[in-house]
């Protein structure tokens, strides 16, 4: 797989998430769910903005240290969801989210096997 279309993937995924993730965060609100949607919003944004910096300029180490942090809030991410659908506070489509995020997971995961590749991509 290219590496560059890649990165970009991920960073279209990663965005287009969080867009979804604010819906979600909306519909959480108007139900009166404070706890468990502020969690799962700060974690579902956080990851595009660790990879969001990344486009500074910035060393090898930071670099790869913004990609951990991304799959980091992407598996955190993952468990606020798991949560948000087991206790069944609202009806919502989290199938759909738990396959985005598994694919996100996946893209992140194998960035990071790519160790100093990944600065070079980003900083393109």
């Amino acid at each position: 797989m290219n590496t560059e279309l890649e990165t970009q993937s991920i960073q279209s995924r990663v965005t287009q998430f969080a867009l979804d993730a604010i819906e979600l965060y909306k519909t959480l609100k108007w139900h009166n769910e404070a706890i468990l949607s502020k969690k799962f919003l700060t974690c579902a944004t956080s990851m595009g903005a660790y990879l969001f910096e990344l486009e500074e300029d910035m060393g090898i180490k930071k670099c790869t240290d913004g990609c951990v942090k991304a799959l980091e809030m992407a598996k955190e991410t993952k468990y606020w969801l798991h949560l948000l659908d087991k206790s069944q506070y609202i009806e919502y489509n989290y199938h759909k989210f738990m396959e985005a995020i598994n694919e996100i997971i996946q893209l992140l995961e194998s960035l990071d096997t790519l160790d100093n590749k990944v600065y070079y991509i980003i900083q393109k």
